[in-house]
């Protein structure tokens, strides 16, 4: 069980349309994915939104990107803190 950390997840472990920014706060949704607050349980803090789509000139797939086709290479780093 995870109560204290920094973790970085990809954008399948947040709510499509309810994506938190940078420096706000995270709560837990639906099926057990994070989003952006809205009355539900908040667990920690957004400390950082990213796109590996957008960084340009990969040569090779990541776990983020993918193939650059099939994902949509945002991730997001969260500091769980319960």
């Amino acid at each position: 069980v995870l109560t204290k950390g920094i973790i970085t997840v990809g954008s399948e472990a947040v709510i499509s349309g309810s994506e938190p920014t940078d420096g706000a706060q995270v709560a837990l949704g639906a099926g057990g994915k994070f989003r952006s607050t809205n009355g539900n349980t908040i667990v920690g803090t957004c400390l950082a939104v990213g796109n590996r789509d957008d960084a340009g000139g990969l040569s090779s797939s990541d776990y983020f990107a993918g193939d650059g086709k099939s994902s949509k290479g945002a991730y997001y780093v969260i500091k769980i803190d319960l």
